[in-house]
């Protein structure tokens, strides 16, 4: 009957779109494992500038500070030019250091420990976690971010890193489905 043929069409669109959605995101989390595991960015350390204590917005310049800060930006810029559905590509030290890409203003006080992105990362015991689409203020784009912590070369926890993508990104994929 026509209906029961539309209902095995219908669950066979959704079966579809279910495997585009968890194929992104599976790339996507093969990539964050593989910034994590990248030896100079397992290097993060008290070096890399903190925000938490600026009085004002704070025009960020990781990649001109110098040091591991200035090397791990550089990787992340590497990262973003061939990925275009990163909006950002950030680590965060346990002391409240924060590089980011692209490079932009942040807020005063900035301290990125205290976000719920960083505390579910740190909890999750290396595996990634994302957060609910959210409003970007800065792109006026809905997201999501998505984070794990961050270890040194002796395993040791020293932070998150995390990439954020833009939900259109899935949207444009799902419109091009025939």
């Amino acid at each position: 009957n026509s209906f029961e043929n539309f209902k095995n069409n219908a669950d066979s669109q959704m079966g579809l779109v279910e495997n585009y959605i968890k194929d992104f995101y599976s790339r996507l989390d093969e990539n964050i494992n593989m910034i994590a595991t990248e030896p100079t960015v397992k290097r993060a350390d008290d070096t890399i500038r903190s925000y938490k204590n600026t009085a004002a917005e704070t025009n960020m310049t990781p990649s001109k500070n110098g040091g591991i800060e200035q090397e791990i930006f550089e990787i992340f810029n590497q990262y973003a030019e061939t990925h275009p559905e990163t909006i950002y590509v950030y680590a965060a030290t346990e002391s409240g250091g924060y590089v980011v890409w692209p490079e932009s203003s942040i807020d005063k006080g900035y301290d990125p420990t205290t976000r719920g992105w960083y505390q579910d990362a740190i909890k999750a015991n290396g595996e990634i976690i994302r957060t609910a689409p959210y409003i970007d203020l800065t792109t006026n784009s809905l997201i999501t971010s998505n984070a794990r912590a961050l270890t040194n070369g002796e395993g040791k926890v020293i932070g998150t890193i995390g990439i954020d993508v833009s939900q259109s990104v899935i949207s444009e994929m799902l419109s091009k489905m025939k």
